[in-house]
């Protein structure tokens, strides 16, 4: 018999598979015709508001990059009068209008957007800037020389009298300098990246997408063809070579249990420290996806959320296993009935085998968010080197430091805060953006590639 609390678990669990169906894209088994709006439950805004809905709930990217759209414009399948039409349906009468002067020039807003639609305006890294600057004939024309000199003037911006690879040999009193300029300490400072990153667990990010954040490992890569064979052999309708034995008596998560009993699928073997034989496991599929939950230390308040951002990894799996449970009258070939709760308990066993891996050979933890967090409580300056090195943050000369780093892995944290100094050193030197100013890496930069685009010479 259950105790209150079970039944409680349980019941958010069930509330959060109801709730999926109006997140998950209605994905029904195709016949004869393709036809499907995947973003069918974003139809109640205007389409360009649903795409950024999307984007920003899946991350999923609905456009192709805007490299690939200038491509097809110099390959002539956009073409002026497709861009024209675009911008006149977008701004309307407004289009025209002056927004600005420069040398004399009235400039309107549709030339502004169609150059920045055409250019690549992309902020520059230091040391590309400061290539372009000193090695490249940029700079040599007097037109081009008079256009850069006028943008830091309007900004007022200057040219930092520093190469990054001068950062290697700062002297201390320069680095403090730097340093002195932050309301924030580095101890605070820490403690806020990785309470902003934690927190995104059961909201933007799963532990898989935690972990490969912090290790730029992503085990969906190994979890992924395990979970798509098995979901193909449910809703094969006759086609696949091989059927998932007991599949129509048992449901998909108790048939699977089965497969492991036996090895007949040797998705474990590279497991070495797989302790927890099938037996061991709740035969129920809800059971099973609340003690995976509370195996990965996830917070009951934060499950609806984490389950939803498990689906949405692999949305055209869960949409269709979710449209099947939901059409029980679907006439298939046989009698199976998919249920989403046994997709998502083995996704999370798999993903908890994974993790457990990679989580006891990176830091000998368990995979969970408590465990995780309160070990890099106690070493923050790790938790700033590779949040920093993953997320692509850092000039070259620290990402090659990092990446040697993380390699060696050490346990002293004296290394780790080394490295951590340098980078925080890094992000407050006049060579480093910051949110909310200008820098002539970003938009000096920009701005002057508009006004090469729109032919402008000085102010």
């Amino acid at each position: 018999m259950k105790t209150a609390q079970q039944a409680s678990n349980r019941q958010i669990v069930l509330d959060a598979i109801k709730h999926l169906d109006h997140v998950l894209p209605g994905q029904a088994p195709i016949h004869d015709f393709v036809h499907h709006n995947t973003l069918h439950g974003f139809q109640h805004l205007p389409f360009e508001q649903a795409l950024a809905a999307f984007t920003a709930l899946t991350g999923i990217d609905c456009y192709q990059p805007a490299e690939q759209f200038r491509q097809y414009y110099s390959e002539g399948r956009i073409n002026d009068a497709d861009l024209d039409a675009a911008l006149n349906r977008h701004f309307g009468d407004s289009g025209g209008e002056e927004v600005c002067k420069w040398a004399g020039q009235s400039l309107t807003r549709r030339q502004l957007y169609r150059q920045a639609l055409l250019c690549d305006l992309s902020p520059a890294t230091p040391a590309q800037l400061l290539w372009q600057l000193r090695e490249t004939d940029l700079l040599q024309g007097q037109d081009s020389r008079a256009l850069w000199d006028s943008v830091l003037e309007r900004l007022e911006l200057s040219l930092p009298d520093l190469h990054p690879e001068q950062l290697l040999d700062l002297s201390r009193e320069q680095a403090e300098s730097w340093l002195a300029n932050t309301d924030i300490d580095r101890a605070e400072q820490d403690a806020m990246r990785l309470m902003d990153l934690f927190d995104q667990v059961g909201a933007g990010l799963s532990l898989r997408g935690l972990l490969a954040a912090l290790t730029g490992v992503d085990i969906l890569e190994q979890v992924r063809p395990q979970l798509i064979r098995f979901c193909a052999s449910l809703l094969d309708e006759g086609q696949a070579a091989w059927r998932l034995p007991q599949r129509r008596e048992l449901g998909l998560y108790q048939a699977w249990l089965l497969t492991l009993e036996h090895d007949a699928e040797p998705m474990f073997q590279e497991l070495d420290d797989w302790k927890n034989p099938p037996g061991d496991w709740p035969g129920d599929a809800v059971d099973a996806i609340v003690r995976q939950l509370q195996n990965a230390g996830i917070p009951a308040e934060r499950w609806a959320g984490y389950l939803e951002r498990l689906t949405l990894e692999l949305p055209g799996w869960s949409g269709l296993i979710n449209w099947r449970q939901t059409h029980p009258d679907y006439r298939a070939d046989e009698a199976t009935q998919p249920l989403l709760a046994d997709y998502l308990a083995i996704r999370l066993i798999l993903d908890n085998a994974y993790l457990g891996r990679l989580c006891q050979a990176t830091w000998r933890c368990a995979p969970r968010l408590d465990k995780l967090r309160a070990c890099f409580e106690k070493n923050r300056a790790e938790f700033t080197v590779r949040q920093a090195v993953f997320g692509r943050q850092l000039p070259e000369y620290l990402q090659h430091a990092g990446l040697n780093l993380l390699a060696d892995n050490p346990r002293s944290s004296d290394e780790w805060q080394i490295l951590a100094d340098r980078i925080r050193t890094w992000r407050h030197s006049p060579l480093a953006e910051r949110a909310g100013e200008l820098s002539v890496f970003g938009h000096g930069w920009r701005l002057f590639r508009l006004g090469q685009a729109l032919g402008l010479a000085e102010a």
